[in-house]
């Protein structure tokens, strides 16, 4: 049982993770196209 708690935990972490790279990525590239 608390092997399912931290896997779903890993999963929901994981995808913030994703979500927020996704999020973080097009803005570096802006920055880095306007040196």
């Amino acid at each position: 049982r608390d092997q399912e708690y931290l896997i779903a935990a890993l999963t929901s972490a994981e995808k913030l993770y994703l979500t927020a790279f996704s999020f973080i990525s097009p803005l570096t590239a802006m920055e880095l196209s306007m040196d």
